[in-house]
């Protein structure tokens, strides 16, 4: 549906200004037919002033289809067939003042307008058959018609290819645009499509093979646990303790891959319910408490006073996105502290919102790196992996929680000097 919402975006515009150039021009018509049929009609010139009258009945027939039926081709088809035979009368008549050859020039210009390509080269061709016809006639039967010199034919000719060779080079080539463009919308479309089924495909090969790793994972993990109360001495714990944080590693990045899976694909749908800000702060730190004590760092938070005590939202979501910040943040940071603050602000719409800042004392961020930190599979630098570990995919998995919750997501830092971490989402009270 969105492809061809597309289509008819491109095509559209070019075919409802020819519509209504048509119609003004019907409109314009119309007034001057029924004006010069009357004036034809008083200086004598009946025929003349019944052609003309003719001309505004098949217009206003003209108008009427286009109004009722904007896409019909038929209302451009009797315009220009009916305008192409009135300069044809002129022509062959001399009209009221010989000007009927001067009108003919602008013929091509009309027809391949109203008509496309190939309408202009059939109404055009007719009609300088028509005109050369009536010369070559004169030339055995002198008198029935309007009578022009063998130069003023030769001259007319030339104008007339020339006018008929130019707007129907235009008019090809960009009837010959729009089928490339047609045609590339198309291949983008399939490309499309193609994209989908491929991100589909992909979701489901990465939630099948989750699920396969994570069951024999788990199942390390609990022979891991019976074999730490089985009487091990110093050596044997410490590795049995990093045999355990390695499951627990591969686990989270099966997590991580999973997530962001499901977010690229639209999968990730946001609850809608009332918790407490406070409370849900404060659970996130105490999960972090004791590996930040581990590694000899402080975590406390920072929570601004009038904070509401309930708000709407998804509450697991928001605790996925703090923790992902704050175990970044003990990762990458050695000694000192780390803070959590939350405050209210107004947003540049005057709404409220909620910050959340994690502040370290870590190693900090270079500002080149920075504006690539939330994508996919990002470090701040190759040996960064090597010496702290990770996938890259918290920050990329934060900053689309983010995006989806109607908020943004930042960073601001220095190296050797700490980072400032931050996200802002709407606030909903509940």
């Amino acid at each position: 549906m969105n492809d061809q919402i597309a289509f008819k975006a491109v095509f559209d515009q070019e075919k409802l200004l020819r519509q209504k150039v048509l119609l003004f021009a019907i409109a314009v018509a119309v007034f001057y037919g029924v004006w010069f049929g009357i004036l034809a009609f008083f200086n004598g010139s009946v025929i003349l002033a019944i052609v003309d009258l003719a001309m505004v009945v098949l217009f206003v027939f003209a108008g009427i289809i286009a109004i009722k039926i904007p896409d019909s081709s038929a209302p451009a088809n009797i315009v220009a067939s009916s305008t192409a035979f009135f300069f044809l009368y002129l022509f062959v008549s001399g009209g009221v003042s010989g000007i009927g050859p001067l009108w003919s020039f602008i013929l091509p210009l009309i027809v391949f307008f109203l008509t496309g390509f190939y309408g202009g080269i059939i109404i055009s061709s007719a009609y300088l058959a028509a005109c050369v016809g009536v010369f070559f006639y004169n030339q055995y039967f002198p008198g029935i018609f309007f009578e022009h010199s063998r130069i003023f034919i030769d001259r007319f000719f030339g104008i007339f290819l020339l006018s008929a060779v130019v707007s129907g080079t235009y008019e090809y080539q960009r009837a010959r645009n729009e089928k490339i463009l047609r045609n590339l919308l198309q291949e983008i479309a399939k490309a499309k499509t193609r994209a989908e089924v491929a991100n589909e495909a992909k979701s489901s090969f990465l939630a099948m093979v989750s699920h396969e790793i994570r069951t024999p994972v788990n199942g390390i993990n609990g022979l891991i646990e019976i074999l730490k109360d089985s009487g091990l001495d110093e050596n044997q714990a410490k590795c049995v303790s990093l045999m355990r944080n390695s499951c627990n590693d591969l686990l989270k990045l099966i997590r991580d891959i999973l997530d962001l899976s499901r977010i690229e694909s639209g999968k990730i749908h946001l609850e809608s319910e009332s918790f407490s800000p406070v409370t849900t702060v404060k659970e996130v730190i105490d999960v972090f408490q004791a590996k930040a004590k581990n590694k000899g760092i402080e975590i406390f938070s920072d929570l601004q006073t009038g904070l509401p005590e309930k708000i709407i939202g998804d509450q697991l979501r928001l605790k996925q996105i703090i923790g992902n910040l704050i175990d970044n943040a003990i990762k990458f940071t050695q000694e000192g502290h780390i803070e959590l603050k939350v405050s209210l602000q107004d947003s540049e719409s005057g709404d409220p919102q909620m910050l959340f800042e994690i502040i370290d004392t870590g190693i900090g961020i270079d500002t080149d790196i920075q504006n690539r930190l939330f994508e996919e599979f990002q470090q701040a630098e190759s040996s960064t992996t090597r010496l702290y570990g990770g996938s890259g995919l918290g920050l990329a998995i934060s900053r689309r929680l983010t995006k989806l919750m109607g908020g943004k997501i930042g960073v601001e830092s220095e190296q050797n000097k700490g980072s400032r971490f931050f996200f802002r989402i709407p606030l909903k009270q509940g």
